[in-house]
């Protein structure tokens, strides 16, 4: 995500700006008791008993070490450690995030979304949402160039004299994590115990045994049979840039417009016959050289390797300063073009090879495999067949509660995709390798099961971003699939892959620590290199003797000490309910979830009210009118009058923290279905208007949108007319 490549200041770290605030409603829990913090005071009742600490009383304890009375309540109940770690996390500073940085990127829909469940429980009056305070006060201290961005001087700038805690979300808070803690931890133990148990009923013979590496790849003397595969293969690799232009529609029914399709091509040289083609999806705002060393490697084992750039979430994309709009951070619509792109790539390199002399014999088309990482993990799984689960994405990203977990709230973007089947397979994919990858809710147990290929999955038991268990541990189990492995790297969080130069900004903490042991990632790195070969030379190329690396021996083999790999192919869901102790937080066999929505009852302008999010439909091929540039910015006067639009419903339903407007792209052939089927509130483009197909103009006041058209539902004659007073004052202010 959303998070795997963090090279510039001007990343949209929103992440650290929600941390912040989930540590002030959750550290009572993790001091494992029930009162709170304070601000001049932070306030909370225990039943009929109001308890209160100190925002001073914080600040000596952070500055000297002494504890009040009040703070005693927490801090006497904690051991050195434990205190030494309170007092550095209040100490610490955030001097690289500006207040420009946080007034924009916390108005970020998936920043938002979290704000907003964390301002249920840190409310500057007793019921009223928390979520304006917090911005004002982080924004304000943030902007303090002497005090600095620091938990205790946010407290001081809450535009409050006290913070009011509520008791019940916090506990319900409270205990929703300890369990998923817990239950993490145990999982997470039993794949390792699963793993040690297959290494040891299945002993790789003596003159079978894989060399032993060691960061620096060194081989160790007591296992020399076969080759090390985190050294480079036999091949020379030439690397070079290329691009094609793509005619067809990245998105189907999406967007419609040609595009040229970035990517670095690796080829290893001096082949004597036709190379396997493996495509490398990479994560959001990565670039292609992000795993450009997986490229390398592979390619250097006989493999030519397209590396591509997804133009709609790379780099370029993450790093441009953020507008106004709310989701200018990721359009629903890459769900779908990411996966394409893989497809139309594929689809040209099969032009070239059946047309172009000097490609005939350079691919192998009937072995074609994915490797993908995070968003790019999402994307492999889609290609091999995993599908967009929309009924679990519509009923789990519209459960009431916070989830902190950012991959979650980003996934749920997909439920904004206009009409979509979900299907996303390319048949001529025969394998696929997927690192940290985001599945759940957006693929489900339905989804994951769909996939028929080879699959391998890494996961990693620090990583924040992506959860092991709920994306990686449990999609695992769901695969049908009989050649399936999932390794586990236990110590590894989601950059533990990640060489350190794409890695974080200076001066702003990262979503998660590196791993000591393993500072520069060659550890990490060396057991993904070897295991992609060995999977790739298995499943790609039938070769049976690489069949020995994909075991558990030899995870056990390679393993490093504090950064440990361990993997299984014979993990069962019943020994996690067993290492547990009772049914899991997160369930193992999810029931299936109706795809049929009951009949809608309330009015738009009630659902906007409620849920806070406006759906347009934009064109995104009708400029100067509505267009998507080829930054995948809204360019044109339909984004100019949405945004304006934003504007007026905020006052008019009362909502000061915002309203999220979510533009999904369109064309001519699906805008009407995306309204008929409840995907948008409203659309904007150049359709006429067409009185006979019970659809209204409203905005009979504006050349322009006269010419471009607005599409409202039928029947929902309050939408309309808030329509139309909002194109007649608009008018009228012009």
């Amino acid at each position: 995500m959303y998070y795997d490549r963090m090279p510039s200041k001007k990343f949209p770290f929103f992440v650290h700006f929600c941390r912040l605030f989930l540590w002030l409603s959750i550290l009572p829990f993790w001091l494992k008791v029930k009162p709170s913090l304070a601000a001049e005071k932070i306030t909370t009742f225990i039943g009929p008993l109001q308890i209160s600490i100190a925002v001073d009383s914080i600040e000596t304890f952070a500055d000297k070490g002494k504890i009040e009375s009040d703070l005693g309540l927490i801090v006497n109940r904690l051991d050195e450690p434990a205190r030494a770690k309170l007092r550095e996390l209040l100490q610490q500073r955030f001097d690289n995030i500006s207040p420009d940085f946080i007034s924009r990127y916390s108005r970020l829909t998936i920043a938002e979304g979290i704000l907003h469940q964390i301002g249920k429980i840190v409310q500057p009056q007793p019921g009223i949402n928390g979520i304006l305070a917090m911005r004002s006060a982080t924004i304000l201290a943030a902007a303090d160039k002497k005090e600095g961005l620091t938990i205790i001087n946010v407290l001081r700038r809450f535009p409050s004299q006290n913070i009011y805690l509520d008791s019940d979300s916090l506990l319900e808070l409270g205990l929703n994590l300890r369990s998923m803690t817990k239950y993490k931890k145990a999982a997470v133990a039993e794949v390792i115990r699963q793993s040690n148990i297959e290494a040891s009923t299945s002993q790789v013979n003596s003159d079978e045994t894989p060399r032993r590496f060691t960061a620096q790849g060194n081989a160790h003397q007591e296992s020399d049979r076969l080759p090390d595969l985190s050294q480079p293969g036999t091949f020379e690799v030439q690397k070079k840039a290329m691009s094609f232009k793509i005619d067809r529609p990245r998105t189907k029914d999406i967007v419609s417009v040609p595009y040229n399709l970035n990517f670095e091509l690796y080829e290893p040289q001096g082949i004597s016959k036709p190379a396997p083609l493996i495509f490398i999806t990479q994560g959001f705002g990565a670039t292609p050289d992000t795993y450009g060393y997986i490229a390398q490697q592979l390619a250097s084992y006989g493999y030519v390797v397209a590396s591509i750039e997804h133009r709609g979430t790379n780099l370029a994309k993450r790093l441009e300063y953020p507008n106004t709009e709310l989701t200018s951070w990721i359009t629903p619509s890459e769900f779908v073009s990411r996966p394409l792109d893989v497809t139309h790539l594929l689809d040209k390199f099969e032009d070239l090879v059946a047309n172009n002399r000097a490609w005939t014999n350079r691919l192998d088309l009937d072995r074609v495999g994915v490797f993908g990482y995070s968003f790019g993990g999402y994307s492999a799984l889609a290609i091999a067949g995993a599908e967009i689960n929309f009924p679990r994405l519509e009923e789990e990203c519209s459960t009431e509660g916070l989830n902190p977990v950012v991959s979650f709230t980003f996934q749920c973007q997909a439920k904004y995709l206009a009409p979509h089947s979900g299907k996303l397979k390319d048949p001529r994919i025969k394998a696929v390798f997927s690192v940290y990858p985001l599945t759940n809710p957006i693929f489900g147990k339905e989804g994951m099961s769909q996939i028929d290929i080879p699959t391998a999955i890494i996961a990693g038991g620090k990583d924040n971003v992506s959860p092991p268990v709920q994306n990686q541990i449990h999609p695992w189990l769901w695969l049908k699939t009989p050649d399936k492995y999932l390794a586990l790297i236990s110590q590894g969080g989601h950059l533990t892959t990640v060489k350190p130069k794409d890695r974080g900004i200076e001066g702003i903490p990262q979503v998660e620590e590196t791993p000591k042991t393993d500072p520069q990632g060659d550890i990490a790195i060396n057991y993904l290199k070897s295991l992609s070969v060995a999977f790739f030379n298995r499943h790609l190329q039938g070769l049976e003797e690489y069949e020995p690396y994909l075991t558990a021996d030899y995870a056990k083999s390679i393993s490093q000490e504090n950064l440990n790999i361990y993997l299984t192919q014979s993990l069962q869901p019943e020994q996690l309910a067993a290492a547990y102790g009772k049914n899991p937080p997160i369930p193992l066999n999810p029931k299936p979830i109706a795809s049929a929505k009951p009949s809608k009852e309330e009015s738009i302008l009630a659902e906007i009210g409620r849920t806070g999010i406006l759906k347009v439909a934009l064109r995104s091929d009708a400029a100067p009118i509505s267009a998507l540039n080829e930054n995948y910015n809204w360019t044109g006067y339909c984004a100019r009058t949405i945004n304006t639009l934003e504007d007026y419903l905020e006052i008019k339903l009362d909502r000061p923290h915002g309203i999220q407007v979510v533009k999904l792209p369109s064309d001519s052939e699906n805008s009407d279905r995306m309204i008929n089927e409840d995907r948008a509130h409203l659309g904007c483009g150049s359709n006429p208007i067409d009185s006979d197909t019970e659809r209204v103009s409203a905005c009979d006041l504006d050349s322009a949108c006269n010419y471009n058209g607005m599409i409202l539902p039928a029947g929902d004659r309050s939408w309309q007319e808030t329509i139309d007073n909002f194109f007649s004052s608009k008018h009228r202010q012009q």
